[in-house]
């Protein structure tokens, strides 16, 4: 996988950190999260990966994820223009 990486083969991307104090930063994880959803949940469902299947979403999960993605898509130019 690193030569395929190294070819330009694929990217690398790394998961935002959801800081408690940059509220904002729970949009860009699960904006993330979405746009991955089909490998995390590849990755979670798969029992021999040990602790990683606690933490397999359902489908209502998923959907509520992606609710909250668009309702804060919404908020955070509101909430920028407050402080303006």
């Amino acid at each position: 996988m690193a030569t395929l990486l190294h070819k330009g083969w694929a990217q690398t991307n790394l998961i935002p950190r959801d800081i408690v104090t940059c509220w904002n930063s729970t949009c860009d994880l699960l904006e993330f999260m979405v746009r991955y959803h089909k490998p995390i949940s590849k990755i979670t469902c798969d029992e021999k990966l040990g602790q990683l299947h606690k933490y397999h979403l359902s489908a209502e999960e998923w959907s509520v994820i992606e609710e909250l993605v668009t309702v804060l898509q919404v908020s955070i130019p509101v909430v920028i223009m407050s402080y303006a």
